[in-house]
């Protein structure tokens, strides 16, 4: 999908080739990307032994010796969370620019490895990880590692149309209210492209919520068509 605008009564969405498709409301339910840290060796492991989510993934590579490669400060947390899966755990603290004294500390009070040099390669044959290589030249071994990347919303082809937006620690996503609508009234938005911690499970769930509210809101302005248009007639069933 290349854009989409607002055309009275509803929206017109340009495809890629130049096709056009009109409807009375659009859900973006586009996703988004996790962009990588630019380290080599760690695409080719994404989803195979470099894992995001220790709630999706943290159980399969239990008690192996798991690395955190931070890319934020918001790391720490995740490796805290990690923790519950090992008791190896090593922190690559360098890309989060510093981890505050209470953050080393917390980490360190349940055995976590902290280590300040630059992560440059990771180590291992196929999509399996050995380890990592650091900038400054040893290799730490680990089993599976963990990092954020930073996500992407898919919300290109809306960006011009100025729908509000919210801001967080993890980035400028659609911001929507509980039932997905957007500040259009014609633009409902749901799963990553708004939340980027949504799990599949709950990105279905809202997605059925916001398919409720989107027909519920579409048969309401129905009958306020017909109301305008004057009162028609029926039949009282006594």
């Amino acid at each position: 999908m290349a854009r989409a605008d607002l055309a009275d009564p509803g929206v017109r969405v340009t495809l890629d080739d130049g096709d056009e498709l009109s409807a009375r409301a659009l859900v973006v339910a586009s996703g988004m990307t996790d962009k990588l840290p630019d380290v080599p060796g760690l695409a080719e492991r994404w989803g195979s032994s470099v894992l995001h989510c220790p709630y999706c993934h943290g159980w399969e590579v239990r008690g192996q010796r798991l690395g955190v490669l931070a890319s934020s400060p918001m790391d720490a947390h995740r490796a805290t969370l990690i923790r519950q899966w090992s008791e190896h755990i090593v922190f690559f603290a360098a890309a989060a620019h510093g981890v505050d004294d209470r953050d080393a500390a917390r980490l360190r009070s349940r055995g976590v490895e902290l280590v300040t040099s630059p992560v440059t390669e990771v180590l291992g044959e196929g999509t399996s990880t050995s380890g990592v290589r650091l900038e400054d030249g040893s290799v730490v071994e680990v089993d599976a590692l963990f990092t954020g990347g930073e996500p992407v919303p898919h919300d290109r082809f809306v960006r011009h149309l100025g729908l509000e937006r919210a801001e967080s620690p993890m980035g400028s996503f659609l911001k929507v209210d509980a039932v997905g609508a957007t500040s259009s009234g014609r633009i409902w938005a749901v799963g990553n492209v708004v939340n980027p911690a949504a799990t599949v499970a709950m990105s279905m769930g809202a997605a059925a919520m916001t398919g409720g509210a989107v027909n519920m809101a579409l048969v309401e302005e129905d009958f306020d068509h017909a109301m305008a248009d004057g009162p028609g007639i029926g039949t009282l069933t006594r």
